[in-house]
């Protein structure tokens, strides 16, 4: 149900650059995710999260988990298409981000980016709800993209004042320090980016008022025809911020949603699912992400609500058919 989301292909075209240079054809490419890549900077061309997630899982496997960075660094707005242009034409970095913002709903299923104005600056949380393997990376490659994408089109490159991230402490951090620009915070509860007030006054250089007007109309209509999203989404993102602290409830997922839990299983039954099948697959999903951020088993065991080791370690064996450990043993090759 989740894997129905598709997204612009383009956006990979970093990634795909990267693998070709460890030696992976195009042709192994193309057979591996099911599509041409020669095609995949076309407009138009989208790809599904499950060959997202292939391409993640073979970067990862040529570069490690430096990859998100490496992938970031060649990206570039118009690689968004007719958002990017959009972007491009805003008159400065406050604008551009908070623009970004309003048409986050956009990856929702899939990301969630929340832009906030304080009175020193901006604050950018980044966050993934969707099954997302290698979630670091894909924070990375995120979080840098911000600053990548901002920093081409000003007259000197965007300054962060800091920069949090989720990922515990790498044994190397010069990669990120360097990446980012300033000295990253590890092991935070959430990705967060700070751009000072002083860099969101910059201008962008390619600002033009009469397209940004021109594409406004187009990027609305975008947004609320990709609106219409799977009426499980949100009840499945509340979940999974309700892990973090306890395993949620049917009540206690209706009482943050501000509905009855008689509503909330209509509107699991209009999206043909169950809550058991949530928390399973959300379990799941979050096991998973655990073991590549190098969480112990009985860390994770705590986290997903189970009552000891050997019962986490009898569930993931009935999911992936091996052990937690078999499986961060296969990450690390």
């Amino acid at each position: 149900m989740f894997q129905e989301l598709r997204v612009i292909a383009s956006v990979y075209r970093g990634l795909i650059s990267i693998l070709r240079e460890e030696g992976l054809s195009s042709a192994l490419l193309s057979d591996k995710i099911g599509i041409n890549v020669e095609t995949l900077t076309a407009p138009l061309v989208e790809l599904s999260l499950e060959q997202v997630t292939t391409l993640w899982e073979l970067g990862y496997g040529v570069r490690g988990p430096i990859i998100g960075i490496d992938a970031a660094k060649r990206i570039r707005l118009v690689d968004f298409q007719d958002i990017g242009v959009f972007l491009t034409a805003t008159e400065n970095v406050g604008e551009l981000l908070k623009q970004l913002d309003n048409y986050s709903p956009l990856f929702s299923n899939v990301m969630e980016i929340n832009v906030v104005e304080t009175l020193t600056g901006i604050e950018l949380t980044l966050s993934y709800n969707a099954t997302v393997p290698l979630v670091c990376e894909r924070l990375d490659f995120l979080a840098l993209s911000t600053v990548v994408l901002v920093s081409q089109y000003l007259d000197s490159p965007l300054c962060l004042s800091a920069a949090e991230s989720i990922r515990q402490q790498p044994i190397e951090t010069g990669h990120w320090d360097n990446a980012f620009g300033v000295k990253v915070k590890w092991g935070a509860k959430v990705t967060r980016l700070t751009v000072a007030r002083s860099e969101t006054c910059k201008p962008v250089l390619t600002r033009n008022e009469q397209l940004k007007k021109e594409l406004q109309l187009l990027l609305n209509q975008r947004l609320r025809k990709g609106l219409k999203a799977h009426p499980a989404d949100e009840i499945r993102t509340t979940m999974m911020k309700q892990m973090v602290t306890q395993v949620p409830t049917i009540n206690s997922v209706a009482d943050a949603m501000h509905i009855s839990p008689r509503t909330l299983q209509r509107r699991l039954s209009a999206g043909d699912a169950s809550f058991s099948d949530l928390l399973l697959e959300l379990r799941k999903d979050m096991a998973k992400n655990y073991i590549t951020l190098g969480l112990s088993t009985s860390d994770i065991a705590e986290r997903l609500g189970y009552t000891d080791v050997p019962s986490f370690n009898r569930a993931f064996k009935r999911w992936e058919g091996m052990t937690p450990s078999q499986y961060s043993k296969r990450l690390d090759k």
